[in-house]
């Protein structure tokens, strides 16, 4: 729906590229009942063609109704610019890689196959529209906080999406997450220079695409061995040997997303009914999944990464921990028997400073299991 740029209050630039076309804003969006904190993305266009092209982007967005997708509340028409307003999101995936990188904290199993079936679901239902996204990859994926404390992904950046109408089409994407069709060929556009249109199947595409960002996010390092397409297979191979240890069941799920014949690998129907068949996984409710970390030993990893957090007085990695894993945390005070904090009723430690009011300190008590009576 198109907005008024006069509902468009408190403008903040955040981002701005190289060129000086494209900038990002946080903003505030009044409407008649109240003021929603807002993302503005402000396009410099060349002519009417480019900014039908984006309104395009924003009516395939609006077209999902999925709370794993970034709502779009509509967009302003200038002159020569055009502004898509959209819901301010948290932190891109690859943004929490490199946190849990740096602090050597692996994702569990039970959090990357809910990340994939929830990613699922979305790209499935983009499918029954006939629509492909043509640019997944970490950076394009983001982390909401909830209300509740819990967190969803958010799938956003839907500006190569398109009409799969016909598979023939210019080439479009991330060129690590090609798949190895568009791979090759752009190779081959990088040696001769020469645009043509290319035969592909856009969703076993964008099936592969979500394959490596689950190698990035289970390996916490960015596979750019695979931009080599000569032993691509062979390197697909060792990435999934590497995972299985870790990860049994996403790693035999993955290996169906990964093969690099395109006829045989699985569109987001099928992976969709394959991710039925896995165990536990299937609507697995709030407190299913509670028990299932704790099972799986997550708590005593959660509680080790937060002892590596304090020691290293890495806060800005500890702050991430607060805002994604309230759960765990709750399991941590429940155990440790913590006190509360009068001010945000979040757990006070020997220190008796509060993690989320104060300096994040306070987890001492819960590492030594040693609380104030």
């Amino acid at each position: 729906m198109e907005l008024e740029e006069r509902n468009l209050v408190s403008m903040q630039e955040i981002y701005r590229d190289s060129q000086g076309r494209a900038k990002v804003y946080f903003a505030k969006l009044r409407t008649s009942r109240e003021q929603l904190e807002v993302a503005v993305k402000a396009i410099r266009c060349t002519g009417s063609l480019e900014v039908y092209s984006y309104i395009e982007e924003c009516l395939n967005q609006l077209k999902i109704d999925s709370p794993n997708v970034c709502k779009i509340h509509g967009w302003v028409i200038k002159v020569s610019e055009i502004f898509i307003v959209m819901e301010r999101l948290g932190y891109d995936l690859s943004k929490e890689i490199a946190l849990r990188r740096k602090a050597d904290f692996s994702y569990t199993e039970t959090e990357l196959l809910s990340l994939l079936r929830d990613l699922t679901c979305v790209f499935a239902t983009l499918q029954r529209l006939n629509i492909s996204h043509n640019d997944i990859k970490a950076e394009n994926i983001f982390v909401q906080k909830l209300a509740h404390g819990n967190v969803v992904f958010k799938v956003g950046d839907f500006g190569s999406a398109a009409k799969a109408h016909r598979w023939e089409r210019a080439l479009s994407g991330t060129p690590l997450y090609l798949s190895p069709h568009l791979k090759a060929e752009y190779q081959r556009f990088l040696r001769t220079r020469e645009r043509r249109e290319v035969l592909y199947d856009p969703f076993r595409s964008d099936v592969y695409s979500l394959g490596v960002t689950l190698i990035y996010l289970a390996e916490l390092v960015c596979p750019n061995d695979l931009m080599d397409t000569i032993y691509l297979q062979d390197r697909l191979s060792a990435h999934l040997a590497t995972i299985h240890h870790r990860y049994p069941t996403l790693a035999d799920v993955m290996k169906s997303m990964l093969i690099t014949d395109e006829s045989k690998r699985f569109d987001f129907l099928q992976l969709e009914d394959r991710l039925r068949s896995v165990p536990n996984l299937t609507e697995t409710s709030i407190p299913e999944l509670e028990q299932s970390v704790k099972t799986c030993k997550f708590i005593a990893e959660f509680k080790d990464i937060l002892q590596k957090c304090y020691e290293r007085e890495d806060w800005g990695f500890l702050q991430v921990l607060l805002h994604t894993h309230e759960d765990q945390l709750m399991w941590l005070r429940f155990e440790a028997r913590l006190r509360l904090c009068p001010n945000c009723v979040c757990a006070l430690g020997r220190e008796r400073v509060c993690v989320v009011c104060g300096r994040p300190t306070g987890f001492l008590c819960v590492l030594t299991n040693q609380s104030d009576s």
